[in-house]
This record gives C-alpha cells, sequence and structure tokens, in this order.
C-alpha cells in the first residue's frame, strides 16, 4: 500500500509545534493538543489563508483525518459504502459494450503503436482520440520530468540512435507532444477522459466542466475562498455540483501535503453551502476527483453527523470530523487502472443519474 505519511515541519505561519496531517482521530487530537488547538474552532481564527494557501492552524480545525489511500481495485470491494453496488454492474456494462472505448484501452501506454494509426484503421478509437493524445502529452512531460530529476539526459549520439530508429511519423507525433508550461494540460487530459465516459450513459442530465468552480465559507472572524479546477454538475443548474475536480501537473508525493490541504479547504468550502438531498446519494460523501501528473486518484470524503454543527456554529465539537479515503492511483499508461477507472466514474454518473429522476 502507498503510505504518504506526512513529515513534521516547523511553524511557517505562527503554528506551534511541528505539523503533518492526521491520518487517525488520535493523531488529530495529539497534533490539537501540542499546538493549543484542541479547544478551538474555526470560528476563532482571525486570519485565513486560501484555498491554495491554507494555514497550518486552519486545516487542523477542519478536522480532516486522511487515512492512508487504498489500492484503486479495493472500490469493487467498497461500492456498497458509497452506494455505488447497485450501479456497478450497469457500469461494467457500459464500459464493455463500448467498441470505441476498449479500442482506447488497447492503446493505452502505446503512443508508438497509436502514432501509426489513421481514421481508416480497425484499432482507431474514435471519440476517444483526443482522451489518447491529451494523456500522452501528460505521460511526456512527467517522463522528461522524471529524466530531469534523476539526471538520465540522454547524450547527443543515444539521442540520434533513438531518433534512427523511431518511425518519421512517430517521431513527428512525439514531437507534438509539448511539455505543458500549466496545469492546462493535465486539467484538460482529465475533463476529457470523464467527458468521453460520461456520454456513454444516455440522457445523463449532468455534465463534467473545467470551469473553475468558486466556493467561500464565512466564519465568526473571517473566512477564505476555494476555487477548484471543475466540477461534475447538473445541467440548467450550475451550484448543483455533485463532484469537484482539482489538478497538479506534478505527482502527487512531490507535495502531498500542500495538495491535501488544498483538497481539504475546497470540500470544507463545499460543504458550508446549503445542505442538498442528493448528498444521500452516495451515502452522504463528497466526491473529489484529483490527477496529479499521470496519476488519477478519487477521495471520498464524509463528514461525521456533528460536522454540519462544527461549521455552522463556529463552536469547538469533540466528534466532529471529516474522513477522507482516497483510492489510487490510476496510471494514465495502465489499461487495467484506467479501465476500473471508466467503470468508476461510469457508477458515479449513474447514481447522479438515478438521482435526478422523478421518485
Amino acid at each position: 500500500m502507498l503510505h504518504f505519511r506526512s513529515k513534521p515541519t516547523t511553524d511557517t505561519d505562527s503554528f506551534r509545534g511541528s505539523f503533518f496531517i492526521p491520518e487517525s482521530r488520535e493523531d488529530w487530537l495529539s497534533l490539537a493538543r501540542s499546538s493549543g488547538l484542541i479547544k478551538k474552532a474555526l470560528g476563532s481564527l482571525a486570519k485565513f489563508g486560501s484555498g491554495s494557501r491554507v494555514k497550518k492552524k486552519q486545516h487542523v480545525l477542519f478536522k480532516a483525518i486522511w487515512t492512508p489511500p487504498a489500492k484503486f481495485y479495493q472500490l469493487v470491494d467498497h461500492a456498497e459504502r458509497y452506494n455505488l453496488k447497485d450501479v456497478w454492474q450497469d457500469a461494467c456494462n457500459l464500459v464493455a459494450s463500448s467498441g470505441e472505448l476498449q479500442r482506447y484501452l488497447s492503446l493505452v501506454g502505446e503512443p508508438q503503436k497509436f502514432a501509426l494509426l489513421t481514421e481508416t484503421d480497425g484499432a482507431w478509437p474514435g471519440s476517444w482520440v483526443p482522451v489518447l493524445q491529451w494523456q500522452n502529452r501528460v505521460l511526456e512531460f512527467c517522463k522528461m520530468k522524471s529524466a530531469q530529476a534523476t539526471g538520465s539526459i540522454a547524450t547527443r549520439s543515444q539521442a540520434g540512435k533513438r531518433k534512427r530508429e523511431t518511425a518519421p511519423q512517430v517521431e513527428q507525433v512525439l514531437e507534438d507532444y509539448k511539455a505543458p508550461s500549466d496545469e492546462s494540460v493535465t486539467n484538460t487530459a482529465l475533463v476529457l477522459l470523464l467527458d468521453a465516459v460520461l456520454r456513454l450513459v444516455p440522457s445523463a442530465g449532468c455534465e463534467f466542466t473545467m470551469f473553475r468552480v468558486a466556493f467561500e465559507a464565512n466564519f465568526r472572524q473571517g473566512g477564505f475562498k476555494a476555487l477548484t479546477d471543475g466540477a461534475l454538475w447538473v445541467k440548467g443548474n450550475e451550484d448543483d455540483i455533485r463532484a469537484i475536480l482539482e489538478v497538479k501537473k506534478g505527482h502527487r508525493y512531490d507535495n502531498h501535503d500542500k495538495i491535501r490541504m488544498q483538497e481539504t479547504a475546497e470540500l470544507v468550502c463545499w460543504l458550508k453551502k446549503s445542505y442538498q438531498p442528493w448528498l444521500e446519494f452516495f451515502h452522504g460523501h463528497k466526491i473529489l476527483i484529483s490527477e496529479d501528473g499521470d496519476q488519477v486518484w478519487i477521495t471520498f470524503a464524509k463528514p461525521s453527523s456533528t460536522y454540519a454543527q462544527y461549521l455552522s456554529q463556529d463552536t469547538p465539537v469533540e466528534d466532529a470530523f471529516l474522513d477522507m479515503t482516497t483510492y489510487g492511483p490510476y496510471r494514465l499508461d495502465d489499461k487495467r487502472q484506467m479501465k476500473g477507472l471508466c467503470i468508476l466514474i461510469a457508477a458515479i454518473v449513474l447514481r447522479v443519474v438515478s438521482s435526478l429522476r422523478p421518485h
């Protein structure tokens, strides 16, 4: 199991003691006691950082518990926990019955094979071509970063040999995979994938967007805003958000604490919005879909029954916590993992669709 245990860091924002991301309630109690925040609430803070610049005190008082990430394949066994079991087989059938999706999966992780195809070839993945193109751009960028980090820079003669061994048409396609200057390439790759899966569901009534949905959370002495990288929302009602997106161009473990602090802030802001009955369609969980470099992660965040009271009353509530369960990574160059991700996204969309039907 991947285990991103947070490393204690020293004070940079008037935080007392060492800071780390709690993985259990016991962790949080220890951290809150050592930092003098055990009897505090968010309403006691006079200064907040933005969603992307969360202060340590702020994060501690979010009372978020990030357990170590679970493997992607464990979600099949945990589907009932998120109210996805009843739609899981339907999601599997949608993925299996799409010829274009199956052809896409056969080309995952094989950019040179894809580069040799044309629209007249039987292996051409049709509407999934943009998904593959943008994912390959992300993969190429991550490989470049990895090579730079390890110092494995090819010599001029090695580069020349590699170029001679590569078919001209493949070489041209690979040259088109420009390294992204910001997160826009990663964001595009993620939304294209999500949108392609959503289109498998007829008359879905919802859509994925890369519109940067903003949330705002206000407390007694201050507040903060959080900006997402996209969302799954109901068509015709952009305030009805069913999942949020967050992307980073680098790997999650490159800056794990900061990423989780930002994601927590976005979820807390979302939870501060008025209660919507649809929350129960995922058994009370909020869904966050993240792509960090060439890896996708799915986080299910569940507030305790007293968490809404904690956020609304600005007073300490002992048993109020926000429990985070993350699954992944789903690697863009792994056929099995991409298939599993497509099934999961299809299941999420199917559950949203069922919530929109009259009952």
